[in-house]
């Protein structure tokens, strides 16, 4: 009698030794499945950066802008993620002309600002006044993060989102010229206040 008894336990170890091996075997099985969807994830990512980088470093001209932007569109596209991704075009100062690039006239402050992503109308045209601050505030409501109080960017998406009146710019020193300009713009008219004549 206490021999079948000890057999039975015996056979009952293992059977759920059995199923432990299994069970881990699972779970190895879950982790390789993982670490290679993040590794695919990683790739992938690193693959976007240095494109994006690309985009960033290289000086372009406008054709060839909106080339390395429509192959990055195409990418995401090909990649299953273009619905998905919020993808921002804009530059850092005006075209490269007299009173343009580093002033603070429009053709120095004016630049483009292109968004497209989620839940975003094609095609649509808004002339709010940006700032390139406002890309931070935007991505984090994008991410579904909340802006900080601190934050002065806006989310340019927000349903609460409020117009600027007005925006501001300086310009204090660019390469060896030293100035001292400052200006407002509304959305009807442009001030600037230049302080060295």
């Amino acid at each position: 009698e206490e021999l079948r008894a000890l057999r039975e336990e015996q056979s009952a170890r293992g059977t759920a030794l059995l199923e432990s091996r299994e069970a881990v075997a699972q779970l190895q099985r879950e982790l390789a499945e993982q670490r290679a969807a993040v590794t695919s994830l990683t790739e992938h990512s690193t693959r976007m950066q240095q494109s994006f980088d690309a985009l960033r470093s290289a000086e372009l001209q406008s054709g060839e802008a909106a080339r390395a932007l429509g192959e990055n569109l195409a990418r995401l596209e090909a990649e299953g993620l273009l619905d998905e991704t919020l993808v921002v075009f804009m530059t850092d100062h005006g075209i490269s002309h007299v009173r343009a690039k580093q002033f603070l006239y429009d053709e120095g402050t004016h630049v483009p600002f292109l968004v497209r992503g989620p839940g975003m109308p094609r095609g649509a045209v808004r002339d709010d006044l940006v700032m390139h601050i406002d890309l931070a505030a935007t991505t984090l409501g994008a991410a579904g993060l909340p802006v900080p109080e601190w934050m002065r960017g806006r989310d340019l998406f927000s349903r609460g989102h409020v117009r600027r009146e007005a925006v501001f710019a300086a310009r204090d020193r660019c390469d060896e010229t030293v100035d001292r300009i400052r200006s407002v713009r509304t959305p009807d008219w442009l001030y600037i206040r230049n302080f060295h004549p």
